[in-house]
């Protein structure tokens, strides 16, 4: 079964109401869960504690992000991504070569996004650099409020002028993350 997190577990810091106890009638029924997250500001080890925290069980190898589906694309491909995300994400992107970028792939950067970075991501892209973008949301429920996510510096797939490259789309990300990760249950509804 695949879940999403955000909206269906919990809002903000806080579990939805029922969430907790549904979860838990679903994992006692053995139902294989499989949870998935668009979330670019955080690990999946940090996304884990966070809904330890308000009590869910949930084990960080159960859970699809979009990091961890765009981390599988760079390897598969071989590229050396320039990494426009938030500091608490690059754990995630440990162990993949960087140096001299020829992708780009922008996630929610919060206050890491700059001019600078911003047109050095440009100038690659203008050179044919693919743009792997992590999600297209314009916007997202923080604890504080609403805050401005990813999409709307992700537009610039294709600067004026370059070729179209390949570029991941969410749902093919998602795709490729949960293929060979999810088993089918055997369980058969009573």
């Amino acid at each position: 079964m695949l879940i999403d997190l955000a909206g269906v577990l919990y809002s903000g810091a806080q579990p939805l109401p029922g969430a907790r106890e549904a979860l838990a009638r679903l994992q006692a029924a053995g139902l294989s869960c499989r949870f998935l997250t668009d979330t670019t500001r955080s690990t999946r080890a940090q996304v884990a504690a966070q809904l330890q925290q308000m009590g869910f069980a949930i084990a960080e190898n159960t859970i699809a992000s979009a990091p961890l589906a765009t981390r599988a694309r760079l390897l598969a491909g071989s590229l050396r991504p320039m990494l426009l995300v938030h500091p608490h994400l690059l754990p995630e992107f440990d162990g993949i070569p960087k140096e001299k970028p020829n992708t780009v792939v922008v996630g929610d950067a919060g206050g890491s996004f700059s001019y600078g970075r911003l047109n050095s991501a440009f100038r690659l892209l203008l050179q044919g650099a693919p743009l792997l973008a992590m999600g297209r949301n314009r916007y997202f429920q923080d604890v504080d409020g609403l805050s401005l996510d990813q999409g709307p510096f992700a537009p610039w797939r294709r600067p004026p002028g370059s070729r179209p490259r390949c570029s991941a789309s969410p749902p093919r990300l998602f795709s490729t993350a949960c293929s060979g990760s999810c088993t089918p249950s055997r369980h058969k509804p009573s």
